[in-house]
């Protein structure tokens, strides 16, 4: 129930709560694998309340009775089901850029080093009764805290309950990035807000701006939609994928997050796999230069350059030309599309 129970029993003796009777008279009658201040709230010698205003005193955190307490429905998109239910925690509001938040553990140093990471730098803690904050979590996200399992996602990553504010921020960002066939999307996060930009047409363009605050369920949503991102890990770089449909289209995200100075940064590459036509053909080859092209490929050794802008097709291209030819050899990968078969790396400036 709590990290440190040895340390938090001394206290309780020391404010007069407890004694060395009350102690031994519960352990006496304690079940297998059950704590003794689990068993000291059960038979009332304690109230879980006073146990949460001696761990709030000895932690130099205010203890807030959440009794009464009527949350905004806004709040769930500071901090996402899954954060909540595994920290153990639930949001309270916003104090200026400060995210207020309330815990029941404060002994858990793992969580507390953890949570400005998984959430944002500047956070407020405040204290509570693990019942009071299972209850806010259950006000706040419905069956799903009460269960103490997230809904299922659908099949195309997106998450079954579509009311979530944040949920529709993204999926809004992503669906008016396909209506204007942008190329890459840009989520980063700056000083005051987050900025959101658009490559169209090889140029980046500022489309959104966004509160600060919504940066880390933003960015926690993308990680889940990916389904193989970690969300608690904001330190180091991650990759990832994200498959959706748009107007019976498949379409295919490359996506990147690198850790920056404001926070975590997301680009995000769009591929629209069934805007592809396979064959030579559709590159647009006089019909001299397709012959001449078609013969060059064909040859056991060689290099062919295809260069261009960001987004202007290379790596489609290529595609087209891999395949129409034989069985990929042990060594080429597929990349950015399945049915690509070839291998692509970054070449230094001046190489």
């Amino acid at each position: 129930m709590y990290s440190n129970e040895t340390y938090l029993l001394e206290q309780l003796q020391e404010s007069g709560l407890l004694n060395d009777h009350d102690i031994k008279q519960v352990k006496g009658g304690q079940k297998p694998g059950e704590s003794t201040l689990v068993a000291l709230i059960k038979t009332g010698v304690i109230s879980d309340e006073q146990v949460a205003q001696t761990v709030a005193v000895n932690a130099g955190m205010e203890y807030v009775d959440l009794n009464g307490f009527e949350p905004h429905q806004g709040l769930k998109g500071l901090i996402s089901l899954e954060l909540a239910l595994k920290y153990k925690i639930a949001p309270l509001g916003m104090n200026g850029t400060a995210l207020q938040i309330v815990i029941s553990d404060p002994f858990d140093f793992e969580t507390l080093d953890a949570l400005p990471h998984v959430l944002q730098p500047e956070l407020e803690f405040f204290c509570s009764t693990p019942a009071l904050i299972k209850t806010l979590q259950a006000n706040l996200y419905g069956n799903e805290a009460v269960m103490g399992t997230p809904k299922a996602k659908n099949m195309d990553g997106t998450a079954a309950d579509e009311d979530a504010p944040v949920i529709k921020l993204v999926t809004n960002l992503l669906m008016e990035a396909f209506k204007n066939k942008a190329s890459d999307i840009h989520v980063e996060p700056l000083e005051k807000d987050i900025r959101v930009r658009y490559r169209m047409d090889g140029v980046l363009v500022d489309v959104e701006h966004h509160p600060k605050r919504l940066h880390s369920a933003i960015i926690g949503r993308i990680k889940i939609m990916t389904g193989s991102m970690q969300l608690d890990e904001k330190r180091v770089p991650q990759d990832g994928r994200i498959q959706m449909s748009y107007n019976d289209k498949e379409i295919d995200m490359r996506v990147s997050i690198i850790p920056t100075n404001n926070g975590e940064s997301v680009v995000m590459r769009v591929l629209d796999k069934s805007s592809l036509r396979l064959g030579l053909v559709d590159l647009g080859f006089l019909s001299d230069d397709q012959a001449a092209f078609e013969r060059l490929i064909t040859l056991p050794d060689g290099i062919i350059l295809v260069t261009g802008p960001t987004g202007s097709g290379k790596g489609g291209r290529s595609g087209r030309i891999r395949a129409g030819r034989h069985q990929p050899s042990d060594g080429e990968r597929g990349c950015r599309h399945d049915f690509c078969r070839c291998s692509s790396r970054h070449a230094a400036s001046g190489t």
